[in-house]
């Protein structure tokens, strides 16, 4: 070949004599063209041939794979589960939106490629569904047509403002929704203004309840889809509506900081595992916004007491959870675990049955009786102590038994002295009768050996019980603190506590002698006796202990928690402390990690490697920083997030996932009794979603002089289906022999209602039940297709405007005589040109038969107005 272009290329000194100019001029003859025509095919054949040899390296040799960093640039990106395709998360949530022929939509995209991901970004039916799904998650008041709306309108913001800053006070401290009416008229009083004439019935109260705690739900549902972990914890009660409730919780985890937040409170008909896991579900999906699969991908664990419809190992609500989510942690509270314990002694030994059911006798002896209860004040004024019995039962707490030990032995000479007058001057013979065993009781030193016994030993139990209620631990630390009990009580095995040690050396409480002559038996029996029964009441209980907080097959992985407490860090840096243990614990959890670190098809060893190098140098960090003696005093792993979060990504993920898992379902007895002050007899018909909003504004909600409104008003705002009119008058109705209305600089033309000035002129106004006699300040309104050409932005497409006037300042624009009769005459020509019956279109229409136009048809009302 290129011999052939070098014979046939021509120069200047060829034998025709004429040179490289005289052949251009050649048409058809001209040598020199053959050159550039023979490289440019051969160029093709390269690049033909460059191409299927790549084409056939793609297809047979290069296996493509999706990489992680992909993730970081197009979060959007979804991988389907055999990872071999691509999919848009934000375009199939829209699919009105979306281009339905798009791969990302239909089928997926199997060209692993970052183009594919680059072109598909920069599409514009993309771009619509991100700004549209920006608007959606935004929150409400921050896109640029509601402020300026806000500003526009301050004034009706501002009564707004009091509306929904009363509500949430009433909702805050449990007050009636019929006490929203007579509160505005009070501020109203007060403050000498006016709030207006729509919006201040009780219906509307409960509405404005509705929409604050929906402005809190939206953050728990935007804060369940930023988290990467999830829990949920349940309980069930009977609320006073004698039905079965069931109360739920998330937990979740976030830069070292554990958040509890209530979800949902649902009345069951049954009580069942299948029916409680079904209302667990919906309830995520409802108020949490996680759809489908979401659901399990980042549900971490569960949480609840020991009931077998929780706990149960084949159709229990854990179990069940599991089936959906093999990885997921089901744990039996803690603190009910450490209860149980103590009962399971109790149930063992009768003396301390006794104990039990002696305090809880006494305990009734004077709440049910207001007379035995004064004369115990008098008592307990002359031996100068305060105070009454208390019950043991109820919550199923261990500090609660504790309290009515503690002040049994505080009223002990007052109730010594009561019982013993009950004996000489008794009201009744049932009330001597029972102080006479009373005082039988506390006169036996048998008993208050054992008494002082339960009382050294609850003590430690309490701590540890008030430890396991905490909102913030985690397994790690209620683990170490359940040591610390078990070790605390076999120091007393030694060591008997202070209440036995005083019985034991001195016989004597408060200064009262226990005579032997009252009770017929020894006083001093042998001390190596009650020590013997001491004893062994703590070798059960530490028994006990180490059964219920045993771990089964499945919570294995959670015996490798213990680096997560810090106060289990020694002094000095050890070489491979918890090593094997965070090994361990990233392999078992790698799918919930690689699934949060955005990478779905990272490597094991990668990861692990990865994970395994940071916890080395943070250790290195933390010691050199800090030492060992000064770890647990001054760090907390949300602290150690904020100082060395950037270099160690993968290590604090999982620290973040084991934070999640819950240790305890304390918050839902808390719900409870919250539940027992909202919804009380007086209030027993509220639906469960009324009882859910004011339990979410309870606890979630700020303080009442904290509390910020305006979310919650645009939230309204923008949820109703008509614009909302919160400067609407009263109505008023116009006989026919009536002059047409004109409206003086200081006044404001309305139609009124003055058969409605009852109750159901403060109804609201948005109601569709009603047919709407509008201001004519109302044909001036601003309608939602004009704002959204004014911004021309699909981020405010929900928009409503949420005032009837545009106002200058603090002042509205009177209407003119002028417009009145403009607008009056353009309906009349409307009519004229629409209406065949019309005699002459010089007829100018009255207000006298706008009237009974706008009364026969609000349809073409309507339209005329518009």
């Amino acid at each position: 070949m290129l011999k052939y272009l070098i014979k046939t290329t021509k120069t200047p000194d060829d034998d025709t004599g004429n040179g490289l100019d005289d052949d251009m001029a050649n048409d058809d003859n001209n040598d020199d063209i053959v050159v550039p025509v023979v490289r440019n095919a051969e160029k093709d054949r390269r690049e033909k041939r460059s191409a299927e040899v790549k084409r056939k390296y793609e297809s047979e040799k290069r296996c493509r794979k999706f990489s992680a960093n992909w993730k970081k640039s197009f979060p959007w990106v979804k991988l389907s589960d055999d990872k071999s395709k691509m999919f848009c998360d934000i375009c199939m949530l829209y699919p009105t939106l979306c281009d339905k022929d798009s791969k990302f939509v239909k089928g997926g995209c199997g060209n692993l490629h970052i183009k594919s991901l680059q072109t598909h970004d920069k599409s514009a039916a993309h771009q619509k569904c991100v700004r549209h799904n920006k608007a959606k998650n935004s929150t409400p008041g921050s896109t640029p047509a509601e402020t300026m709306i806000q500003k526009m309108n301050e004034k009706e913001f501002e009564k707004m403002r009091v509306l929904f800053r009363i509500a949430h006070s009433l909702a805050k401290k449990g007050r009636p929704f019929e006490d929203f009416p007579w509160s505005l008229d009070l501020h109203e009083a007060a403050h000498n203004i006016s709030l207006g004439h729509t919006y201040r019935n009780s219906k509307q109260c409960h509405n404005f309840i509705s929409f604050i705690a929906e402005a809190e739900r939206m953050k728990l549902a935007t804060d369940l889809a930023r988290v990467p972990f999830y829990s949920v914890m349940t309980d069930g009660t009977t609320d006073s509506s004698i039905s079965e409730a069931e109360i739920m919780y998330v937990r979740y985890a976030e830069n070292g900081l554990i958040n509890n937040k209530f979800l949902r409170l649902k009345n069951v008909e049954r009580a069942t595992a299948e029916n409680i896991t079904k209302e667990l579900e919906s309830a995520l999906q409802e108020y949490g916004e996680l759809k489908g699969d979401a659901v399990y991908e980042k549900m971490v664990g569960f949480g609840a007491d020991g009931a077998s419809v929780n706990t149960g190992s084949k159709h229990g609500i854990g179990a069940r959870l599991t089936e959906k989510q093999p990885l997921l942690t089901s744990v039996h509270c803690m603190a009910h675990r450490l209860e149980l314990s103590f009962n399971d002694v109790i149930g063992l030994n009768n003396s301390r049955f006794e104990i039990t059911r002696f305090l809880e006798n006494v305990y009734k002896f004077y709440h049910n009786s207001s007379f035995n209860r004064s004369m115990l004040r008098v008592s307990a004024k002359a031996h100068v102590v305060t105070g009454i019995p208390t019950r043991v039962g109820g919550t199923r707490w261990v500090p609660h038994l504790y309290l009515a030990l503690t002040n049994f032995w505080k009223l002990f000479p007052a109730l010594l002295q009561h019982f013993g007058e009950l004996q000489i001057n008794s009201h009744s013979s049932d009330a001597t009768s029972k102080a006479k065993g009373f005082l039988k009781k506390m006169k036996s030193p048998q008993f208050l050996k054992d008494t002082a016994m339960t009382t050294d030993i609850v003590m430690r139990l309490k701590k540890a019980s008030m430890f396991l209620q905490k909102n913030s631990c985690s397994i790690a630390d209620c683990q170490e603190v359940v040591k610390s009990a078990v070790t605390s009580l076999e120091k007393l095995k030694q060591n008997p506590g202070n209440k036995l040690s005083e019985f034991l050396k001195t016989k004597v409480f408060h200064g009262i002698s226990i005579s032997s002559e009252d009770e017929g038996e020894d006083v001093d029996p042998a001390i190596d006796e009650t020590i013997a029964r001491f004893k062994n009441v703590i070798d059960l209980l530490v028994s006990a202990l180490n059964k219920r907080f045993a771990l089964n097959d499945k919570q294995k992985h959670l015996q490798w928690i213990r680096f997560l407490n810090l106060r289990n860090w020694p002094v000095r840096q050890l070489q491979g402390f918890g090593d094997d243990d965070v090994n361990n614990l990233l392999k078992h959890f790698l799918p919930y990690l690689s699934a949060a670190y955005n990478s779905a098809d990272v490597i094991e060893e990668d990861f692990v490697g990865e994970a395994m190098l940071e916890w080395d140098e943070l250790k290195t960090k933390i010691y050199g920083r800090y030492g060992g003696k000064n770890i647990a005093k001054e760090l907390t792993w949300q602290s150690i997030n904020v100082e060395f979060g950037p270099d160690a990504e993968h290590f604090l993920l999982l620290v973040d996932l084991l934070l999640t898992i819950p240790a305890h379902s304390a918050e839902c007895e808390r719900g409870f009794s919250l539940l027992k002050t909202i919804k009380t007899d007086w209030r027993n018909k509220l639906s469960d979603s009324a009882v859910t909003d004011l339990i979410r504004i309870t606890l979630e909600c700020a303080d009442i002089k904290l509390f910020n409104p305006d979310p919650a008003i645009h939230v309204w705002n923008k949820r109703s289906i008509r614009g909302r009119r919160p400067n609407q008058k009263r109505w008023r109705t116009h006989k026919k022999s009536q002059e047409p209305l004109v409206a003086g600089p200081d006044e404001d033309l309305s139609v009124s209602d003055d058969a409605d000035a009852s109750d159901s002129s403060d109804s609201d106004c948005d109601s569709d039940s009603h047919t709407e006699t509008t201001s004519v300040s109302d044909k001036d309104q601003i309608s939602n297709n004009d704002m959204l050409e004014l911004f021309n932005t699909d981020s405010d497409e929900n928009l409503q405007i949420p005032m009837e006037t545009v106002q200058s300042g603090d002042t509205e624009a009177p209407i003119s005589s002028e417009d009145i009769s403009s607008v009056t005459s353009e309906l009349s020509e409307e009519v004229v040109s629409t209406d065949p019956n019309t005699e002459s279109a010089d007829d100018a229409i009255q207000w006298d038969d706008l009237t009974e136009m706008e009364d026969s048809d609000e349809s073409d009302n309507d339209e005329k107005r518009r």
